[in-house]
Parts: C-alpha cells; sequence; structure tokens
C-alpha cells in the first residue's frame, strides 16, 4: 500500500496520490519550507489547530513570497463545526450573515464551538509587505497549492485536524512535479485559459463554478464504461444522482463510498442514495454501497480503471461554489486509488442486492426535517451569493490579478502558453 511506500520513493517526480498525513508531511515539511521563489496556495478552511498552525510555520519557514487566496465566506464552517477556531478569523465570521449561518450548522449537527484567539503565527505572515494576501467573499472551495513553479497540489483537504485521523483514507490529494503542468493550472486559475486541454499528458485541470464543472462531472460520470468508484463526502445534486442511475441502467458497476455519519449534509446525503437505489431498471447486484464508519471528506472517482477525478468539487447543490479538479491518467495514481478504496472498504459496512432498499428505500421523518433544515440553509446562501453577485466578481476578480502577478513576477507572464 502506498503508506508502507518511503515518501521520497513517492515524490521522485511526475504526480502520486496522496492521504492527508501523506500531504501535511510533504507540504509542510519539505515542499514549502524549500521554496526559493514562491509560495500560492488557494484553500477554503484553515483552522486553528496543529495543522493549520503547521500550515503557518512552514509559510514562515519558506524563503520566498507567499500569496495567500482565503475564502472568507469559509469562517462559517470554521466557526460552526468542531474545534470552532479559524487560523486567520479570531473572533468568528466578520460577517453576520456567515455568524449566523455558522451558528445553525453548530445547533444543528451539535457542535460545540470554542472563542478564538489571534494566532500569533498569522499574525507574524499577515505583517510582512512581501506577503500577499487576498481573504475576501470569493466563494471558492478550491484546495491548491503551487511551489516555485515545480510542484502543484491540487486537493480536497483543508488545513484541519479533522482530516488526520488515524492515517486513513479521509481524503486525498494529487501532487504534480512538473513545471509545464504548474504553469497550466496557473493560467487557468488565473483565467487566461478556459477549461483543460488535452496536451497528451494525461493531465487536465478544469476550475470553475458549477456551470462549467456540473456538465464535466456529469460527462465524466456518464462515460463509464464498465465500472465507477466514487468516493465522496457529500451526495444531493439531482443531476449527478441521475447520472449514476444512467450508468447502472446501461449495466455499469458502481462502487460508492460516503460517510455514515457526514459532519454536515446527512440529510441530503440520504436523500440521494434513495433516489438511486429507488431509481430502477439496474440490477442491484451492479451497486455497492459502503458506509464508512469514519467521516470521509474525499471528492474522487475512479473510471474504468483508467482515469481518475480528484479536486474539491462535491457532488452535492452548490453551483455558486468555485471549485479545482483535475483528471489523471496514470497507473501509480490508478493503482494507488484503488488501494485507498479497498482500505476503506475494509472498515465499512457493505450494502448490495437486495439489501440496498431495505436500508436506504426510505428517508426516516427525522432525516426529511434534517434535509429540509438543510434545504433552508442553502437557500440561504443562494439568496445571500445573489444578493452580493459584484462584491463577489470584485473578489475573484483580485484573486485572479493576484496569480496574474505571480505569473508575470515569476514566470515572465507566461508568454509561451
Amino acid at each position: 500500500m502506498l503508506s508502507e511506500i518511503p515518501i521520497q520513493e513517492q515524490t521522485s517526480g511526475g504526480v502520486r496520490l496522496y492521504k492527508p498525513r501523506q500531504l501535511r508531511d510533504q507540504l509542510l515539511l519539505r515542499d514549502i519550507p524549500d521554496s526559493k521563489k514562491y509560495v500560492l496556495s488557494k484553500t477554503y478552511l484553515a483552522r486553528d489547530d496543529s495543522f493549520g498552525n503547521g500550515f503557518a510555520r512552514a509559510v514562515l519557514a519558506s524563503n520566498g513570497e507567499f500569496t495567500f487566496l482565503k475564502d472568507r465566506t469559509a469562517s462559517v464552517y470554521e466557526y460552526g463545526e468542531p474545534n470552532g477556531k479559524s487560523l486567520v478569523h479570531p473572533k468568528g465570521p466578520d460577517n453576520p450573515v456567515h455568524a449566523f449561518y455558522g451558528k445553525i450548522i453548530s445547533t444543528l449537527y451539535g457542535h460545540k464551538v470554542e472563542n478564538g484567539e489571534h494566532n500569533p503565527l498569522w499574525r507574524e505572515i499577515a505583517s510582512d509587505p512581501s506577503n500577499n494576501i487576498l481573504i475576501d467573499d470569493l466563494h471558492d472551495h478550491s484546495k491548491v497549492t503551487v511551489v516555485d513553479g515545480k510542484v502543484a497540489w491540487v486537493t480536497g483537504i483543508n488545513f484541519g485536524n479533522e482530516h488526520l485521523k488515524n492515517d486513513a483514507w479521509h481524503d486525498m490529494a494529487i501532487r504534480i512535479e512538473d513545471p509545464e503542468q504548474c504553469l497550466k493550472l496557473l493560467k487557468l486559475l488565473a483565467g487566461e485559459t478556459r477549461g483543460a486541454k488535452e496536451d497528451g499528458s494525461g493531465i487536465n485541470f478544469l476550475h470553475g463554478d458549477g456551470e462549467v464543472l456540473k456538465p464535466e462531472l456529469v460527462k465524466f460520470i456518464e462515460e463509464t464504461r464498465d465500472e465507477l468508484t466514487v468516493f465522496m463526502a457529500y451526495l444531493g445534486d439531482p443531476d449527478f444522482t441521475q447520472a449514476l442511475a444512467k450508468i447502472l441502467q446501461k449495466g455499469c458497476r458502481i462502487k460508492l463510498i460516503v460517510p455514515e455519519n457526514p459532519s454536515v449534509n446527512r440529510g441530503h446525503n440520504l436523500t440521494a442514495l434513495n433516489q438511486l437505489v429507488n431509481a430502477g431498471g439496474f440490477d442491484p447486484r451492479n451497486l455497492e454501497i459502503f458506509l464508512s464508519p469514519e467521516m470521509g471528506h474525499g471528492k474522487g472517482l475512479l473510471r474504468d480503471n483508467k482515469t481518475a477525478w480528484i479536486g474539491s468539487k462535491n457532488m452535492t447543490r452548490a453551483d455558486m461554489l468555485m471549485d479545482t479538479v483535475v483528471t489523471v491518467q496514470d497507473p501509480i495514481v490508478v493503482t494507488t486509488f484503488q488501494q485507498a478504496a479497498a482500505e476503506i472498504q475494509a472498515h465499512a459496512t457493505l450494502f448490495t442486492g437486495s439489501e440496498l432498499k431495505k436500508k436506504f428505500g426510505k428517508v426516516s421523518p427525522k432525516d426529511q426535517l434534517l434535509q429540509v433544515l438543510e434545504n433552508i440553509g442553502l437557500t440561504f446562501t443562494e439568496a445571500t451569493f445573489a444578493l452580493n453577485a459584484d462584491e463577489i466578481a470584485r473578489a475573484r476578480g483580485l484573486s485572479r490579478d493576484q496569480i496574474k502577478q505571480v505569473l508575470q513576477r515569476f514566470h515572465g507572464g507566461a508568454s509561451r502558453f
């Protein structure tokens, strides 16, 4: 298994798939501290815990400039979920709407929220005039880091301790050691290219909101010819559920790995599983649903044991959010994904065949109510997004400008692309 491969062998170049602790050890202890020119990091959550503080220490140990693009709206979850502390928002969400929504989440799921203090590590980073810090209403769920234009990370992993439990596959990360691919990713994030272009590398990046990524993910699913493995934290968008049902109905097999008790979105998860099981028109033995006893935050798919989809995109109804994903055709990544799925399945409860309708054929009244409450929260978020569309567009423009400046300073404007 990958956990048995020495870290040096995993990172000798090319592309590799990592679990969260491996990302921590490689990114925070090697890649960022060893940087000579720059670190650019776009993230959603950064908690005030050992993982978040480890990220801050890595940045302080680096030798180049630091560009940090952080979604301020994520403070809703930093203060509404366990730990309840943020690396960069010391006293809670600075927006009353975010604070209110965070309170709803903590109340619904029984999370204890603590009062944060201003983090001295972050204060030191923020006070350095050579660093470029943007914390704004980006509504960008991406988790991307590029170091010196040589190494790029595309992940679903936030800087938070919840990802590090038991050295398990709670999430997935792709590390790419290739200057050409780093430049391709930066150009995409800067808005200078639109979508992925096939270049023969087997590596393609996608970045955008639901309007961009939803049809791409539906297409990825529907192009399955034989078997699809899905490791997904959060479900709920009917378009994705219908795509899964469609490939089952044409005779494909699906292995669907989801957390039994997700940190949020439980009502939507159960409703999506109910709709999939009741879609009909397929052999129920071709659908295997694995309920993992631990929280799995992954957003990964493996199609026909040839192509992996890894990144920050959930299968929820969240079209307003920006996300970044990478599709990879690489034998080592495929083998590692297969090993990861087997490792999770070994500790999960399997439902297939006649067991599916017994378990998922109905949604309990309690979970139906939970979904209603989740829908109210989602509608509230969508309405807030619509009301602040101009402000969000402004913030996203600033984010793209920061990335363009990195391209200009360190890649000569990347004119060769």
